[in-house]
C-alpha cells in the first residue's frame, strides 16, 4: 500500500506540473482577460502575489514528486500545494479548475491520512466524482446537446458524423455515457466487479480523450492530461493486490483518532456529498463535477455594433456580427481559451464580472447587455431568462451574489495597447 500511495503522489505531482504548463497563462497576472477574485478584499491584491503563488506551486510539486517516501518533506509540500491553490483561487476564480480542486483534495488526503485510511478515503472521493458527473448528465440537455457533441468527436476519426443519424439513435448513444459512468462508480465500490470497473474506467477515459483530442473536437491539451491522470489514478487506487505491503508501524496509526487524522476524513466526506447542494445553487458547477453537463446556468454577453468597433482586435475576433437589434454576441468561452488557455469559470457571477470589466475598461454604459439563463429543467431543458442592460444593472446584479462578482481593481483589466494602436 505504501508503494501505491507513493506512486499516486508522484503521478499527482507530474500531472499537476503538466497541467500548470498547459494553462500557464491562467496562473499569471492577467492583462488580456479579467480576473475576478473570489472575495472582494482580494480585488486590491498586487500582481506579484500571482508570481509568488506560481513559484510556490511549482516548488511544492517538485518536492512532492522527487523526495522518497521515507523523507517527511513531501507531506508539508502537499499541504503547501493545497493551501497555495486555494490562495490562487481567491485571487482569481477562473483558477478553480476542476483538476485543481481535485488535486488540492487528494493532496490533503495523501499528506494527512494514515496509510491504512488513505486508500479507502481517496477511493470514496474518486467514486463521488464519477457518481456526481454521471448524475449531472442524466437530463434532456445532455441527450440532445453535449452528448451528441461528444459522440461526434468519438466517431469523427473514423470518418463518421452523427449529424445525419436519427435523433433517437444519437440520444440513445448519448445516454450510454452517463449510464456507463454511473456503472463504473458502482462497480468500483463492489469487490466482485472492481476489476471490470477499472477496465471500464480506463476505456471511458480513452474514449473521452479520443472525442476531445486532436482527431476529434480538438480541445485544449489540459483535458487530455487530466484524463490521463484519471487513468493512472484508477489503476493505482484499485489495481493490484488488496493486501497491504509490510511496512513499519506508522506512529499516527497507533492512535489514529486525532484531529490531524479525523479532519481530512471529514473534509473528504463533505466534498463527496457537497455536490448535491448544486440543486439549490449552493455548490458551483465544477466543484459539483458537472462536467460536460448541459444543465448549469448560462449567460450571453452582448455589445452594440458601435461599441464593438472600440474594442481591441484581440477581443473583436471573439465578437460576432450585429443582429437585427444591432447587438453583437461576445463569445466569452472562446476569448477565455485564447487569452488564458483554459475554459471560463462556468458561473454567472463571474460572467457578470467580465461584463463589468469590459464596461469599465471601454466606457460602455448602455452599450453592453447580458442575458442570464437559469439552470435548465432536467426533463425538458427549458430555462428562464433575465436581461440586464447597462453598467448600472450589471453593478446591481454583482451585489446580489454571495461571492465577489467584480474584476480586480489594481491590475490592468484589459490591455489597451491594441486600442491605442487603432
Amino acid at each position: 500500500m505504501c508503494g501505491r500511495l507513493t506512486n499516486l503522489r508522484r503521478l499527482l505531482a507530474i500531472s499537476a506540473l503538466a497541467l500548470l504548463a498547459a494553462t500557464w497563462r491562467l496562473w499569471l497576472p492577467q492583462t488580456d482577460f479579467p480576473q475576478v477574485p473570489l472575495f472582494d478584499f482580494a480585488r486590491s491584491a498586487p500582481a506579484w502575489l500571482d508570481w509568488l503563488g506560481l513559484t510556490v506551486l511549482v516548488g511544492a510539486l517538485l518536492v512532492a514528486g522527487v523526495v522518497p517516501q521515507r523523507s517527511r518533506l513531501w507531506q508539508p509540500a502537499l499541504l503547501i500545494l493545497a493551501s497555495t491553490l486555494l490562495a490562487m483561487v481567491v485571487l482569481d476564480q477562473h483558477r478553480l479548475q476542476a483538476w485543481a480542486y481535485q488535486f488540492a483534495i487528494v493532496s490533503v488526503g495523501l499528506a494527512t491520512l494514515p496509510k491504512k485510511w488513505a486508500v479507502p478515503w481517496l477511493r470514496l472521493f474518486v467514486v463521488s466524482i464519477y457518481f456526481h458527473s454521471a448524475l449531472s448528465k442524466l437530463d434532456y440537455g445532455f441527450l440532445h446537446e453535449h452528448g451528441p457533441l461528444l459522440l461526434s468527436g468519438m466517431v469523427k476519426p473514423f470518418g463518421l458524423s452523427p449529424d445525419d443519424w436519427p435523433e433517437r439513435i444519437t440520444a440513445g448513444l448519448s445516454l450510454l455515457m452517463p449510464v456507463g459512468e454511473l456503472l463504473v462508480a458502482v462497480g468500483l465500490c463492489v469487490q466482485r466487479f472492481r476489476r471490470a470497473a477499472v477496465f471500464a474506467a480506463v476505456c471511458m477515459h480513452l474514449m473521452l480523450m479520443l472525442a476531445v483530442g486532436p482527431f476529434g473536437l480538438d480541445h485544449e491539451w489540459g483535458v487530455l492530461l487530466w484524463n490521463a491522470y484519471f487513468i493512472g489514478q484508477a489503476v493505482l487506487l484499485w489495481g493490484g493486490s488488496e493486501q497491504p505491503a509490510e511496512t513499519p508501524i506508522d506512529p499516527v496509526i497507533e492512535n489514529p483518532r486525532t484531529f490531524r487524522t479525523v479532519a481530512p476524513c471529514v473534509l473528504i466526506a463533505f466534498v463527496s456529498v457537497w455536490p448535491f447542494a448544486s440543486t439549490w445553487g449552493w455548490c458551483d458547477t465544477w466543484p459539483a463535477w458537472e462536467l460536460y453537463a448541459s444543465r448549469p446556468e448560462c449567460a450571453k454577453l452582448y455589445v452594440t455594433a458601435t461599441a464593438r468597433e472600440r474594442l481591441p482586435p484581440s477581443i473583436q475576433k471573439h465578437v460576432g456580427q450585429p443582429d437585427w437589434h444591432d447587438w453583437c454576441r461576445v463569445r466569452i468561452d472562446r476569448w477565455s481559451l485564447e487569452a488564458i488557455g483554459a475554459p471560463e469559470y462556468p458561473q454567472n457571477r463571474v460572467r457578470v464580472g467580465i461584463a463589468l470589466a469590459l464596461a469599465d475598461s471601454f466606457q460602455l454604459d448602455e452599450e453592453i447587455r447580458i442575458v442570464l439563463e437559469s439552470p435548465a429543467a432536467r426533463w425538458t431543458g427549458t430555462r428562464s431568462e433575465r436581461t440586464l442592460t447597462g453598467r448600472r444593472a450589471l453593478f446591481d446584479q454583482a451585489a446580489t451574489y454571495r461571492f465577489n462578482a467584480k474584476a480586480n481593481e489594481l491590475k490592468p483589466r484589459i490591455s489597451r495597447m491594441d486600442t491605442d494602436l487603432k
